[in-house]
């Protein structure tokens, strides 16, 4: 028979939790900002340094919010040490381009946020819309396949054709779902350029080009990102419905009646790709469009 907890034990657990939480995120966030303030300086070029309170809420707030997942079980222990949903590899798919964008930022301009002025400083522009188009893929996505299917009213069509197919296929689109992918990515738009207003000086933003044009780019691209989404798995991802169970399956058999797509990738390749096109194609977009603004 299993004992049962007391609440004094729980409590205890709790705190024990958060000692532990707190010795390893301290001196993490301590390291990575000595690590900043030494890149800072690196090629003979000095950045502003990122605070230290910066960095432990860098550090911790992505763990706190991997914990709850993990608590929930929303993810496994693979997602909630590298961070996402549910396991390593969909975190690397979805996540892994923009991490790797902005490991290469840091390295070549530092930490800190700059303006974004593709005249003057197209490489750090260029890798910052970068970054932002992977997210707001990502995100966009996300809010289409979580929010989109549940609000959305009737069934989706299938981009490559419009002809209506069951919920869950690949490559299905409803209008719902894609003002929600627009929606996702205008989300990632807004808080890149919060952090431009709070964290940069206000002469720099004050003699370089307007920055909010930053949440018509994400939201472009978070819709963009969508629509990639939906072509790659109306065409190379396949679709079928059991004929036992009436659900839609993403293998082919005896028993699965073909909707749509080839078995050529799965979702997580997918999810890959359309993050590495939007990345790609994010940066045109916004250079196109601080030319007309």
């Amino acid at each position: 028979m299993k004992e049962a907890r007391s609440p004094f034990r729980e409590r205890s657990e709790g705190i024990m939790f958060l000692v532990f939480l707190l010795a390893l995120i301290l001196p993490l966030s301590t390291s990575f900002w000595i690590f900043n303030l030494i890149l800072s300086t690196a090629n003979g070029t000095v950045y502003d340094p990122i605070s230290p309170v910066r960095w432990l809420a860098s550090v911790l707030f992505p763990i706190i919010i991997a914990g709850y997942g993990l608590k929930k079980k929303s993810l496994d222990c693979s997602g909630a040490i590298v961070g996402g949903q549910r396991n390593w590899v969909q975190v690397l798919c979805n996540g892994g381009i923009a991490t790797e964008l902005a490991i290469i930022y840091m390295i070549e301009h530092g930490c800190g946020e700059t303006v974004i002025d593709f005249a003057k400083d197209y490489h750090t522009s260029w890798l910052s819309m970068a970054v932002l188009g992977a997210l707001a893929c990502s995100n966009g996505d996300t809010w289409a396949s979580e929010l989109g299917s549940v609000i959305g009213k009737g069934p989706p069509v299938l981009i490559t054709s419009f002809k209506p197919v069951p919920r869950g296929t690949n490559g299905g689109v409803s209008m719902a779902g894609l003002l929600f992918s627009a929606l996702g990515g205008s989300a990632v738009g807004l808080a890149y350029y919060c952090a431009l207003l709070i964290f940069l000086h206000p002469h720099l933003l004050s003699d370089s080009p307007a920055q909010w044009p930053v949440i018509i780019v994400a939201t472009l691209s978070g819709l963009i990102g969508s629509l990639i989404d939906s072509i790659l798995g109306a065409t190379l991802q396949y679709s079928g419905v059991d004929k036992k169970t009436g659900k839609v399956v993403d293998y082919p058999g005896e028993k699965v009646d073909h909707v749509s797509g080839m078995g050529i990738l799965d979702n997580h390749s997918v999810n890959l790709l359309s993050s590495i096109f939007t990345a790609v194609i994010t940066p045109s977009l916004a250079m196109s469009l601080w030319q007309m603004v």
